[in-house]
């Protein structure tokens, strides 16, 4: 079996072959022979991208190895000599490129009745986090931004033996929990019909931090803006700001389920987890974050656009302007209140963790299977995303719709329709 990672066309082998992929321990005793699960990842380096990286190994904390197969190196780099020193100005869109992946050994996976076999969780979630480690640890050293990304496909099952080769080849692909989380504009294009300006005049602060929440390129740093928005709003901190919050969202024209669990939630976990790092244990990540973005965004636009008097200690609604959508409480269904509503549907990986990088082309030949029916789709960089809308002005059932796409090039809402079950095949 060999492994290839291409940038750009360009193909570089992982040489799994001959260079034996390193061990993450045995897996327990009486689960059955033991088969490769493979982690594809790349890091993107920018603000300043450095230009001397080579292919690497670097072990994390839990003695995973992180193998860089591959480095791109961005051309668009401007830098000068000097007597002894070399200067350089970083351009936004200059990019350095690796492509990593990592291994553990794992069970032999079970195959149930759909002849698909699952992923073990444990083992993914340790490589990725030895992933992410690599990634912290490039942008400290080279005092830079970092964005780790999935190629299509990020992961691998690999046999080990004869016997789960034979088992394996049985499979049609990997299951794919397919985490993705769409979310729907909010406002419509300035000139049609809505007055922001004249909504926001008496609260430029709050439209300040919005803004602000919207501009950050992290998940924890548009987390943070957000709750200056409600703090902001309601002159209060966040033990009296979730109380007062969630009655004005109840008391909103549409009931997106929002309960005191997830409010209170909101304030008393996530919110110190994300700010503090001094007395807890744990403290936030933008993986922890961003599952919440969603509706805490809908929400500080409601209350920015809404809430009766700005800096006040109360709940009072004025109604002011109707958002065109909202997250349901599965935070999965788009609820669209107007029609031709927007649903943006991210490019997640499977398991909601990383974006898609659609630059980095993975090739992975037998026996290793890697298709994940529902999410890859037939050919090289073929992408599925699946989501689920609901129109509420026709008080229909939640469409399901699914797209295929390449290299992220299409991207499209399928019409409603009342079927349960609607498919968009795109170039």
């Amino acid at each position: 079996m060999r492994l290839q990672a291409a940038f750009e066309g360009t193909v570089s082998p992982l040489g799994l072959d001959d260079t034996p992929a390193p061990r993450t321990g045995s897996p327990p005793a009486g689960y059955g022979a033991a088969v490769q699960l493979i982690r594809l990842a790349t890091i993107s380096l920018s603000r300043p991208a450095p230009w001397h990286l080579q292919p690497m190994h670097y072990r994390s904390s839990e003695g995973i190895e992180v193998v860089v197969d591959s480095v791109e190196i961005d051309p668009d780099h401007v830098w000068h000599e000097v007597p002894g020193a070399i200067v350089t100005w970083p351009f936004e869109h200059t990019v350095t490129r690796l492509a990593t992946w990592a291994t553990a050994d794992i069970p032999s996976p079970s195959m149930g009745i759909d002849t698909l076999v699952g992923v073990d969780d444990d083992a993914r979630l340790r490589l990725e986090g030895a992933i992410i480690e690599f990634g912290d640890f490039l942008s400290v050293t080279y005092q830079c931004r970092r964005i780790v990304r999935s190629p299509v496909p990020c992961v691998a099952i690999v046999p080990e033996g004869e016997g789960e080769t034979a088992e394996l080849a049985k499979a049609s692909g990997i299951r794919s929990p397919f985490k993705a989380r769409p979310r729907g504009r909010l406002l419509p294009d300035i000139g049609e019909g809505v007055d922001v300006g004249a909504a926001v005049v008496d609260r430029l602060d709050g439209l300040a931090l919005l803004a602000d929440a919207l501009s950050e390129d992290g998940a924890i740093g548009q987390l943070h803006n957000l709750f200056r928005v409600f703090e902001r709003a309601f002159r209060k901190g966040p033990g009296d700001c979730a109380k007062l919050l969630l009655a004005f969202l109840k008391a909103g024209p549409v009931d997106l389920g929002w309960t005191d669990c997830e409010v209170n939630d909101w304030f008393l976990r996530l919110r110190p987890e994300a700010t503090h790092a001094d007395r807890r244990e744990p403290f936030a990540r933008a993986a922890d974050a961003e599952p919440h973005l969603g509706r805490l965004e809908h929400a500080a636009y409601d209350v920015l656009l809404n809430k009766a008097r700005w800096r006040s200690a109360d709940s009072e609604r004025r109604d002011l302007i109707s958002l065109r959508a909202g997250v349901d409480a599965d935070n999965e269904t788009v609820r669209l209140q107007t029609p031709n509503g927007v649903v943006i549907a991210p490019w997640l990986d499977p398991f909601g963790v990383f974006p898609i990088d659609f630059n980095f082309r993975p090739e992975i030949g037998p026996p290793a299977i890697t298709q994940m029916p529902g999410y890859t789709g037939n050919g090289p960089g073929e992408f599925i995303t699946r989501g689920r809308f609901q129109r509420d002005d026709q008080s229909a059932e939640p469409l399901i719709y699914e797209i295929t796409s390449w290299k992220g090039a299409a991207t499209a809402t399928p019409s409603p329709t009342n079927e349960p079950e609607r498919k968009a095949q795109l170039p």
